[in-house]
């Protein structure tokens, strides 16, 4: 017979007696519950137990076959008999499980299906017959061989035994009651030579005590472990029976955690083995600890106040741990954090530069990385964009409204690194809201187009001569000044020439629209202008050049 018994279709049911045309007509519904069911047992529990074992198919599949020596016609009857019947048919007979060889057609490889497999299977198999399963064996003795040539096969059932899945049996809320039961038979001893009854009660031990770990692990949880799960991966018994390995679930197939549990005779419980030194974060593997940082970075916000020097936002203390954590984590610290650079401006001096505090930051920045060191020594915005792209939000913050203005050439020379995607805010102290915001890429595009038509109106000479500009609160460039410094320039060495208001904003923008902006050449060399440095003295010729190279590179 083959288990589990499929469930009828309803044309093959026969109609209960109530329905048929001879209502006089004899019945088994119409006999006493209990005589019903002491007809059942004798047509349907086995006196010995069902071996289940798993069998190789003429395709080469496997599928569990059974000797179960009853009778099952019965259970077609009827829908009501089907149900009673399947009660005293899982419930009062008792299954065991047992080793099975497979020899696949046109292979010599030989292929063990373990008693568990073939439990863990059938058992999927039943459905909801699984409420009425009440005892399990599991037959830990090898397989039937086909000749003595085949010793060897033996230390294929021997070692540590998976048991999570029989866990998983116990665990559903449908086989609460369910009871699985270790044994062997005396089927192994016979290949061993000068075999005696020790081997018999060694077995016989190890049984003993694996059942008991089944059922306090299982039907007991006396671990917790039905609550986590999830977390888990295997949990092994070891060939004594008395001890056995949890293994946790990691984040890919070569990370794993592992905790040990045993038998204790002070407390008569299973508890899990103290570690020699317990674990700390570095013990972790390294893929382990990049997942933690990982889920600890998504909404990290980390912002740098250049003007009162306090950094706000929440630490991120993976990287305060030691230099090991820290370079485990670096990565997603800096590619996934939202960094926030705050600039100031000295209320009595409103032209000041905002930017001699982050300018040194950078240049400490490009000094690691020309001195070959592994890496920069810290973890700051600089090295986000350096290192992946990580675009930051620059903030300058103004005292008023009256002092917002803006050197072009600073800004510019000081966030050579950011991206053009980098966002810049203009804001005000006492104003809630931002005064503008707009992209790093869109000032450098707007300061190009404005220094290419000061290019064009300008004497030849002036090209060589230093130029400064300004922009307004919308990042716009408004101004500009031209001081001679080289002989035969138009003005001489000192003199400063005011070229304000030289394009009107609607022109500008219409300017800027209208441009196809397409990479340039390559230009003398500037390849290394996102170090600040290479500005060089601020000359107009020099200022052009490197902004088309920062806008296509």
């Amino acid at each position: 017979m083959h288990f589990p018994l499929p469930e009828p279709a309803p044309s093959r049911i026969a109609q209960v007696y109530s329905q048929l045309d001879d209502p006089g007509a004899a019945s088994l519904l119409g006999i006493p519950p209990e005589l019903r069911n002491q007809i059942y047992e004798y047509l349907l529990v086995d006196p010995r137990s069902v071996t289940i074992k798993a069998e190789l198919d003429d395709d080469n599949t496997i599928s569990t076959v059974s000797d179960f020596a009853g009778s099952s016609t019965i259970i077609y009857t009827c829908r009501q008999i089907y149900h009673e019947a399947l009660g005293i048919l899982y419930g009062q007979n008792v299954f065991r499980f047992q080793y099975s060889v497979h020899y696949p057609q046109d292979s010599l490889d030989r292929h063990i299906v373990r008693p568990v497999e073939t439990c863990t299977e059938w058992v999927r198999n039943i459905g909801s017959c699984l409420s009425g399963l009440c005892t399990v064996i599991i037959d830990i003795s090898g397989a039937e061989l086909q000749s003595n040539f085949e010793i060897d096969m033996l230390e294929g059932f021997e070692g540590d035994l998976a048991i999570l899945q029989l866990l998983d049996i116990i665990w559903n809320d449908i086989a609460s009651d369910i009871s699985i039961k270790f044994e062997h038979s005396n089927r192994t001893t016979r290949y061993i030579p000068n075999a005696d009854t020790e081997i018999s009660k060694v077995l016989d031990e190890k049984c003993k005590e694996i059942t008991k770990i089944v059922h306090e692990l299982g039907n007991k949880n006396c671990l917790g472990l039905k609550e986590t799960r999830r977390l888990l991966r295997k949990v092994y018994v070891d060939e004594s029976g008395i001890r056995g390995t949890i293994i946790y679930q990691g984040t890919d197939h070569r990370t794993e955690i592992c905790r040990e549990f045993q038998f204790l005779e002070e407390t008569r419980m299973y508890e899990l083995v103290l570690l020699l030194s317990p674990l700390s974060l570095p013990d972790l593997p390294t893929k382990v600890i990049t997942d933690i940082a990982e889920l600890a970075l998504p909404n990290h916000d980390v912002t740098y106040n250049f003007d009162t020097g306090i950094t706000h936002g929440q630490e991120f203390g993976l990287l305060n741990v030691n230099r090991q954590i820290r370079d485990m984590v670096r990565p997603w610290f800096l590619s996934k954090t939202r960094f926030t650079l705050i600039l100031g401006s000295d209320t009595s001096q409103p032209t000041k530069t905002l930017y001699e505090v982050l300018e040194p930051r950078i240049a400490e920045s490009f000094e690691d990385v020309y001195d070959y060191s592994p890496h920069m020594r810290y973890c700051t915005p600089i090295e986000a964009v350096h290192d992946y792209e990580n675009e930051p939000t620059i903030i300058l913050h103004f005292p008023t409204s009256n002092h917002v203005q803006i050197n072009a050439l600073d800004l510019l020379r000081t966030t050579t690194i950011f991206p053009p995607g980098t966002t810049i805010m203009v804001r005000v102290r006492d104003c809630s809201d931002n005064v503008h915001v707009t992209t790093l890429g869109e000032i450098r595009r707007y300061a190009l187009v404005f220094l290419e038509d000061l290019m064009v109106k300008a004497t030849p000479q002036s090209y060589w001569s230093t130029v400064e500009f300004w922009l307004n609160e919308q990042c716009l460039p408004v101004r500009a000044t031209i001081q001679g410094e080289h002989q035969g320039s138009e003005h001489a060495c000192g003199d400063v020439v005011d070229v304000s208001n030289m394009m009107d904003v609607t022109t500008l923008h219409n300017a800027v629209e209208a441009r196809e902006w397409i990479p340039y050449g390559e230009l003398n060399g500037l390849r290394g202008i996102t170090e600040s440095a290479n500005w060089g003295d601020g000359t107009l010729d020099d200022l052009v050049k490197c902004l088309r190279l920062l806008l296509f590179l």
